[in-house]
This record gives structure tokens, sequence and C-alpha cells, in this order.
């Protein structure tokens, strides 16, 4: 484990997931009602699958940039979720984001 006084940071995490799947001929119908999750599976399609969501990551603080008092978080982390119902049943993402620190 990081000193808790390190920049970098190491972390695991785990989540109840959720997911709306669409398919393409629905999307094309009704793409805001779609994308934005508020169909039903008899009307449009969307099919709700629920399940775990775990991963691993390392985030990185840059704090205080030029005697501001603000600074960046970057993120990287590595997810595997799985889910119940029809479809794939396992998810593989790996994702970097950046954030502001204030």
């Amino acid at each position: 484990m990081a000193p808790s006084d390190s920049r970098v940071k190491p972390y695991l995490f785990v989540a109840f997931a959720h997911l709306h799947e669409l398919g393409w001929e629905y999307a094309k119908a009704d793409p805001v009602t779609g994308i934005l999750g508020l169909s039903s599976h008899a009307d449009h399609g969307v099919n709700h699958r629920s399940g775990i969501d775990t991963g691993l990551g390392l985030s990185f603080d840059l704090r205080n940039l030029a005697g501001s008092s603000f600074g960046f978080r970057f993120n990287l982390r590595a997810t595997l979720t799985s889910l119940l119902g029809d479809g794939p049943k396992r998810y593989a993402e790996l994702m970097g984001t950046v954030g502001l620190i204030f």
C-alpha cells in the first residue's frame, strides 16, 4: 500500500452494476428515449441487466500547481463487470480520467 502522503494511490473496488442495452434498430427509431434509458423492453427493446462491477485502479494527484489552490487527479482503472440475464456475461474495460481537485 502506498503511504498516505503519497501522490500515487492504488485502489480496489466492488460495486453494483446496472446496464441498459439497446438494439441498433431501436436506437435508430427513437435515439433520445433509448439513450436516456427511458423506454421499456416491451416498448423500445431496452434490456435491463444487473450484476457486479469489480476492478483495480491507480490515481495520481498533482496539487497546488503554480501556487494555486487547485490541482488535477489522473485516474487509470481496469474493470470487469459480470452480469445476469440475456447477452454477454462479462464486460472488460480500461479507462483513464482526469479530474479537478479544489
